[in-house]
């Protein structure tokens, strides 16, 4: 028989009470730790026309989307259809001096109701129109 860890030995008795908080502030804990992210998201809402490339075969098309949020390192959009993860996202800047390209990698994709999937883009790297 192997040995109980000595991480989980048992000092004096709990109460079923007090093993179930601890394990909820445990996995709070826990939850807390994995949700940290890189970069603090700012508030972003506008309409933006992107390029979707599903398959290296197929040729980028083109939406319009509504943006949720963004950071250094993407940006959140709302769409009407699931994007899997790994899918290319092209995004163009035409406001910004030299119109930048912006390529990403969708991260994740959650339905939030109402025929809206939130998609999560993470920053590959970018260019100007004139570099291409």
């Amino acid at each position: 028989m192997s040995q109980i860890p000595s991480v989980i030995e048992i000092e004096k008795p709990a109460s079923p009470d007090a093993v179930y908080d601890a394990l909820v502030a445990d996995q709070v804990r826990n939850d807390a730790s994995s949700n940290q992210r890189q970069h603090d998201r700012l508030s972003w809402v506008m309409d933006l026309t992107i390029w979707i490339r599903e398959h290296k075969w197929e040729s980028p098309r083109e939406v319009q989307v509504k943006t949720s949020d963004l950071s250094r390192g993407g940006f959140c959009f709302l769409h009407s259809q699931f994007l899997y993860a790994k899918t290319l996202v092209y995004t163009r800047f035409d406001l910004l001096p030299g119109r930048p390209v912006v390529v990403g990698l969708v991260t994740n994709c959650s339905y939030v109701g109402e025929g809206h999937h939130r998609v999560g883009v993470r920053f590959l790297r970018s260019f100007h129109q004139d570099d291409q």
